[in-house]
């Protein structure tokens, strides 16, 4: 058992408890509530809890003994049967909540706007970009300005962008931008060659990344974590186009 193999459980579903207990009883074999315990050095109550649970997912099976249980391993093969389960159970969620969506958009469209909002950390960073990808409108334009090379050694977030790129293809945005040209090759590897990016290199190199929508405007800066600034102000929104675009003016790569 190694820790690769824990996380490949529990990005499947398993708390981390439940996956060492699998793990365990894979390797041993048939075993006593004792052995496990004495094998995973998990708390008595902890395992107990937790092979009831592998049970109810149907992972664990066991065998009464004289009057003492024997738990054995479900076959691997059953993961399948269960991430589908955990599919089947998701689609009906995405479901609801689409037909929910128009509801709960139009409660919010009724608040008070404030003219700046503040999103904290990845998951903040991913929530201000996702809600602006999805509330443009098809075919439009959002300029930007690239964020600083070491955003590319941040693999969480590059992910989001290739999520939001399929987003964008969707939508058909046009997406025009200024990226450092220390970060060329990254940007030709994984951006450029698709229809939505046009972009342009620049020796400047800002220290924040700034995207551009029709009614606000994303600041994205980088430290221990991200902080990502949404200003829904039309004033600052058109001078930020403004600055974009002699921007784009002054560079011709």
């Amino acid at each position: 058992m190694n820790r690769n193999d824990i996380e490949l459980l529990q990005n499947i579903g398993l708390t981390h408890a439940q996956a060492v207990i699998y793990l365990i009883l894979l390797e041993l074999g048939q075993s006593k509530v004792g052995e496990i315990i004495k094998k995973t050095n998990l708390q008595s109550s902890v395992v107990h809890n937790n092979v009831n649970k592998l049970i109810e997912k149907g992972l664990v099976t066991f065998v009464l003994i004289g009057k003492i249980k024997h738990y054995n391993a479900a076959e691997p093969d059953v993961f399948t049967g269960f991430v589908q389960e955990q599919k089947n159970v998701l689609d009906k969620k995405l479901k609801t909540i689409k037909k929910s969506l128009p509801k709960l958009k139009s409660i919010k469209s009724q608040a008070k706007k404030s003219s700046a909002e503040i999103y904290e950390g990845r998951k903040g960073f991913k929530t201000a970009f996702m809600e602006s990808y999805f509330n443009t409108r098809k075919g439009s334009e959002a300029p930007f300005i690239s964020q600083p090379k070491e955003f590319q050694k941040d693999e969480k977030l590059h992910n989001l962008f290739l999520q939001l790129d399929t987003i964008a293809k969707d939508k058909k945005l046009i997406l025009k931008g200024l990226a450092p040209k220390e970060s060329k090759k990254e940007w030709e590897k994984l951006y450029t060659t698709k229809k939505t990016y046009k972009v342009k290199y620049t020796d400047e190199v800002f220290p924040w990344g700034l995207m551009i929508f029709k009614d606000h405007v994303l600041i994205s800066m980088w430290g221990d974590e991200p902080i990502t600034i949404k200003i829904n102000d039309s004033k600052f929104r058109n001078k930020a186009l403004k600055f974009f675009r002699k921007k784009w003016k002054m560079n011709h790569t």
